[in-house]
């Protein structure tokens, strides 16, 4: 779970479990696999939480097929042909999940953007 220390105008650091890096990395992964570049990649604590932002320039994931995404195994169209086993996004789904936080999608200003939250416990 993450947990973080503050330095007032300066920093904030977060401490997260060995299970978040993994998802991260699994988001960069298809970000740079199927969006289109830049790719960035934000973290930082918001209203207490733990905020983990990957976007890119691509068109994203259609609205219909997020859910279907989420589960192992499946493929959306821009992945087929492409590397890969279909478990990036379940994985994630699922290790957010157990640390009791969200995944959501979303198009902001041009950009495709995968946002994971995670609560901040003391």
């Amino acid at each position: 779970m993450p947990t973080g220390h503050a330095w007032p105008g300066r920093i904030t650091c977060f401490a997260i479990s060995a299970a978040s890096p993994p998802s991260a990395a699994n988001l960069l992964d298809n970000a740079f696999k199927h969006g289109k570049p830049p790719v960035q990649l934000l973290v930082r604590e918001e209203g207490g939480s733990a905020l983990i932002e990957v976007s890119d320039a691509g068109a994203g994931v259609p609205q219909a097929q997020r859910e279907g995404l989420l589960q192992a195994f499946a493929r959306g169209d821009a992945a087929r042909g492409t590397p890969g086993t279909g478990l990036g996004l379940a994985i994630v789904a699922r290790v957010v999940a157990r640390m009791g936080g969200t995944l959501d999608f979303a198009r902001r200003e041009g950009r495709h953007v995968v946002s994971v939250r995670l609560p901040r416990h003391p």
